[in-house]
């Protein structure tokens, strides 16, 4: 049985039914109907017009700062959310799928239109780590230059308000 919220209306199925990649038809009261898999839906993904998804820099923004290490190597990544406490919480679970661990991590919150200028002053001003980093394509450097990013963004916005995690 599926549990959709109180917007959204199963029509049917695309395909036959075959466990969390099974394809249904779903309708939302606001956008109309859309097909999508059930792990969609158990992801907790929604009408694809409905959903917001991404950074939006009309709320509060958080940059945050991850020193990595793995049996493959090690590295800082680094990037912005409007929730830090769930992104982290998803980079944490994808990082230990892949073997790595975050073995320190610092998170401030700023205004939400400063935190993409400053993630983009970073992927300026550090190296990108040529490793292939799930979650960190582009927001990644060497692991040895984790302070020095900390106290980049430091200096770019000021000790406003640090949330440690």
């Amino acid at each position: 049985k599926l549990l959709l919220c109180s917007d959204h209306t199963f029509i049917g199925w695309d395909t036959k039914y075959s466990g969390s990649t099974s394809i249904l038809w779903l309708s939302c009261s606001e956008h109309g109907n859309w097909k999508t898999s059930i792990g969609d839906i158990v992801g907790k993904h929604s009408c694809p017009s409905c959903c917001r998804r991404g950074y939006n820099p009309s709320l509060d923004g958080y940059l945050y700062v991850l020193k990595v290490s793995g049996v493959t190597g090690d590295f800082t990544g680094y990037g912005i959310s409007n929730q830090p406490e769930r992104r982290l919480k998803d980079h944490t679970k994808n990082l230990k799928s892949y073997g790595f661990v975050i073995e320190d991590r610092y998170v401030v919150k700023t205004e939400g239109k400063q935190a993409p200028i400053i993630e983009a002053q970073l992927k300026d001003n550090f190296i990108r780590n040529p490793q292939e980093v799930v979650g960190f394509i582009t927001e990644a450097t060497d692991s040895v230059l984790y302070n020095e990013v900390v106290n980049f963004i430091k200096s770019r916005i000021g000790e406003l308000s640090s949330v440690q995690t």
